[in-house]
């Protein structure tokens, strides 16, 4: 009986922490402007840079992945979105939607659903929501596209995953 209590109280805890009834907490993060996730303090050039223009001028088009996509479903928190892996060092999120709560929420890049054993993509988005939004993201220094076969929207504090999908060659349209 008793760890069935201490159960019922962790699994409690962690559905008010990264649940969807969670509000999040004044983080100073200004809402009414796009996000930032690149950090470099300039959300409007971010929003604005054209969506055909590398994101790294060193950044080539070699990987074999360049043009996969994920499709990451409609999660927790409202997430979903869609990623383009679209050069060798860069994925962008279209039409990505986000509530802003869970805890340290960050995109992170995993092998075979795993996002545990994943590395972040970008900052913490918490506290910001997105609205069909366009989000670029760049990878880490010393990471390719054959370190990540997904994508996540996941709340780091608990190994949550919100929203995810694994990326796939794009269907082509068929013959006329």
């Amino acid at each position: 009986m008793r760890n069935h209590l201490y159960c019922t109280a962790i699994l409690l805890f962690v559905a008010m922490a990264c649940g969807d009834d969670t509000k999040p907490a004044d983080t100073g993060v200004d809402t009414d402007a796009p996000a930032d996730v690149d950090g470099d303090a300039d959300a409007d050039a971010d929003a604005d840079a054209d969506a055909d223009a590398d994101a790294d001028a060193g950044c080539g088009s070699t990987h074999t992945m360049v043009g996969w996509v994920a499709d990451m479903p409609s999660g927790s928190h409202d997430s979903s979105g869609t990623a383009t892996i679209v050069d060798d060092c860069t994925v962008r999120v279209t039409h990505f939607n986000f509530d802003g709560g869970g805890v340290v929420v960050q995109f992170y890049g995993g092998t075979g659903g795993d996002y545990g054993s994943g590395f972040a993509l970008g900052e913490d988005i918490f506290g910001t929501p997105f609205s069909d939004d366009t989000v670029t993201l760049t990878l880490p220094d010393g990471k390719t596209f054959d370190d990540m076969d997904g994508i996540s929207v996941w709340c780091v504090e608990f190994g949550v995953s919100f929203t995810d999908a694994i990326f796939e060659v794009p269907l082509s349209e068929p013959p006329l």
